[in-house]
């Protein structure tokens, strides 16, 4: 049964912004809340330019530098930044040990697929370049983020470069045909997200190309050989089929994952973490799941 609280934040859920609403409003918005957030003390917020793609260093008190988490952020594809997750890389840090990178990638429809996937690739090989063991990296992304991360992989193991340790994705949308059923069967359970404005999304990222090719929809690539995966995705998200058949396929390529779903949580509901009882056990269980592989 979800929590007290969980049931107070969901009167508080709203699905979306209305479809009229200029991206650049949805943008300065989410800016605007996210920057009134309240760091863990004493976390450090180091920016940096990582092969020409602007980043940020989000360390908690016991990280330690050696060890990294990558992590690409939501959004749509076109919203969100370093800013807008700080305060959950902040979490993750003290939860996992490690130190966390923040790329603030090129966002859509000013810079459509596959720019995205070319900066978090550009800010993985600079950290190699930096002298970072591959096995003392996790790559990890939430919602649209995830997508990124899973393309990512595919893109630097066809190019015979070294994987990261493991791989943790929250509330993934690997999928941006939509043709899961829960788009369908979960559409009046999810108190955040629609199947119009996962369309909207897909078509400014896209830019024109197939939304089923699997350069841009993860779960239609070859997924042999990939690291092992934590998948955390809420049991009320209409995108909870996108993280079950995606499972099924990594299962079917021996690949390691471990699925996590949350019954009548939401989209990407790690982000409560000050409020939350479930976002709290979901970040500790990210950050046991990192510690034992890092």
């Amino acid at each position: 049964m979800a929590s007290p609280e969980s049931a107070q934040i969901r009167k508080t859920l709203v699905k979306d912004y209305p479809s009229n609403t200029p991206l650049a409003v949805q943008r300065q918005e989410w800016e605007t809340v996210a920057l009134q957030a309240q760091l863990p003390p004493n976390i450090a917020i180091e920016p940096i330019e990582a092969n020409g793609v602007a980043c940020e260093w989000v360390i908690g008190s016991r990280a330690d530098r050696n060890k990294v988490l990558l992590w690409v952020h939501g959004g749509g594809f076109s919203s969100g930044s370093v800013r807008t997750h700080r305060e959950l890389a902040s979490h993750l840090s003290e939860a996992t040990g490690a130190a966390v990178l923040l790329p603030d990638y090129r966002l859509a429809p000013e810079h459509p697929f596959p720019a995205a996937i070319a900066d978090v690739m550009a800010v993985y090989q600079w950290l190699i370049a930096q002298g970072k063991d591959a096995k003392a990296i996790v790559m990890g992304g939430d919602s649209a983020g995830a997508n990124l991360a899973v393309e990512s992989l595919i893109s630097l193991q066809a190019s015979g470069q070294p994987l990261p340790a493991a791989v943790v994705l929250t509330s993934p949308w690997l999928d941006l045909t939509q043709s899961g059923e829960t788009i369908t069967t979960n559409a009046e359970a999810d108190p955040t997200t629609t199947r119009e404005a996962l369309d909207a999304a897909a078509q400014l990222y896209a830019g024109g190309k197939d939304t089923a090719d699997p350069l841009i929809s993860p779960l239609f690539a070859k997924l042999h050989d990939l690291p092992p995966m934590l998948i955390q995705v809420g049991g009320d998200e209409i995108l909870l089929s996108d993280s079950t058949r995606f499972v099924e396929r990594l299962e079917a390529a021996d690949v390691e994952v471990a699925l996590d779903i949350w019954p009548e949580m939401w989209h990407t509901w790690q982000g409560w973490m000050d409020t939350l009882p479930e976002a709290r056990r979901a970040i500790e269980g990210i950050g046991q799941y990192v510690k034992q592989r890092l």
